[in-house]
C-alpha cells in the first residue's frame, strides 16, 4: 500500500469519502478566506488559480480526477462552506465546527499512503497560507495574515498533524 498513487488510493475509499477528500483543499480555502468574515474579491480572485497550482502538487492526476467529480465536489463544498458562514457571529461555534470537521478528515488522512499523505499535508499547508497572505488588514501577526485567519491555520496544522513552518 506505501506505492498505491493517489488515483488507487481514492480508489480504495467509498464514494463519499472521496468526494469529501477531493473537496477538502477547496472548503479550507474558503474557511480561511472567510475567518475575517468574508471572502473579500481579492481572495474570491486567487481561490481557482491557488487551487490549481498547489492541488497538482498533491498529485499529477488530483486535477483530472477534481474535475470527473467536479459537480459533487462543489456541491458537497459549498454546503460545508455555507455551514460555516452561518455560523459568522458565534467564533466559538464556527471553531467548534471546524475542530469536528478537521476531526473526520484526519481520520481519512491518516489511511493514505505516507509518501502522499505527506503530499497532500504540504498543499493544504500551502493553499491555506497562501489564500491567507492575498489580502491582509491591519489586524496581522505576520505578513499579510490577518489574526483569525492565523488561528484557523494553526488549528488546520494541528488537526491534520502538519508541521508548521512558523
Amino acid at each position: 500500500q506505501e506505492t498505491q498513487d493517489f488515483a488507487s488510493y481514492l480508489e480504495s475509499l467509498n464514494h463519499e469519502e472521496k468526494i469529501r477528500l477531493l473537496a477538502l483543499p477547496h472548503v479550507l480555502v474558503e474557511i480561511v478566506a472567510a475567518a475575517d468574515g468574508k471572502i473579500d474579491s481579492q481572495e474570491a480572485m486567487q481561490i481557482v488559480p491557488i487551487l490549481k497550482e498547489e492541488s497538482a502538487a498533491i498529485d499529477a492526476e488530483f486535477p483530472v480526477i477534481w474535475r470527473e467529480n467536479l459537480k459533487e465536489v462543489q456541491q458537497f463544498g459549498k454546503g460545508l462552506s455555507a455551514e460555516f458562514q452561518s455560523l459568522q457571529g458565534s467564533p466559538r461555534k464556527q471553531l467548534e465546527w471546524v475542530f469536528s470537521l478537521l476531526d473526520d478528515y484526519w481520520k481519512v488522512l491518516d489511511t493514505m499512503p505516507l509518501e502522499l499523505q505527506g503530499k497532500f499535508k504540504t498543499a493544504i499547508a500551502n493553499i491555506v497560507t497562501r489564500i491567507a497572505e492575498v489580502s491582509g488588514e491591519g489586524n496581522s501577526v505576520a505578513t499579510n495574515i490577518g489574526v483569525e485567519e492565523q488561528l484557523l491555520i494553526d488549528i488546520i496544522h494541528e488537526s491534520l498533524g502538519i508541521q508548521s513552518c512558523n
